[in-house]
């Protein structure tokens, strides 16, 4: 939604509550589990935690704002990954549906793999 004021106003959400709980629940219970366990993947949650470590002007943004922009940049990452992916999936199996020879070199190459 373009103004986010104006949708929370007239009620209008991209996700329903429940589904966008469920993804701020499972990133909060990474992220403590991480800090509790020390665990470090190199990943987008370990950038949000190492951030949200660091000492930032309270004048800004409080720390529960700050925390909640990092789980929306998350669920934006989950979405746009999951765009991509089935777009990128999408062509390729076109691409095997028209190409019956380009099918029969990659069935061939999986199977000396396999």
């Amino acid at each position: 939604f373009i103004s986010p004021k104006l949708g929370r106003m007239l009620g209008i959400t991209l996700l329903d509550k429940k589904t966008t709980m469920f993804f701020v629940n499972i990133i909060r219970q990474t992220m403590e589990n991480r800090r509790k366990t020390g665990i470090r993947r190199n990943d987008i949650i370990d950038i949000f935690i190492d951030e949200m470590e660091k000492e930032h002007d309270s004048s800004i943004f409080t720390r529960q704002e700050f925390e909640l922009s990092f789980i929306s940049t998350a669920i934006l990452f989950f979405f746009a990954g999951f765009d991509t992916t089935s777009t990128t999936l999408s062509l390729v199996v076109h691409a095997l549906v028209h190409f019956p020879h380009i099918q029969d070199n990659v069935r061939k190459e999986i199977e000396e793999v396999i």
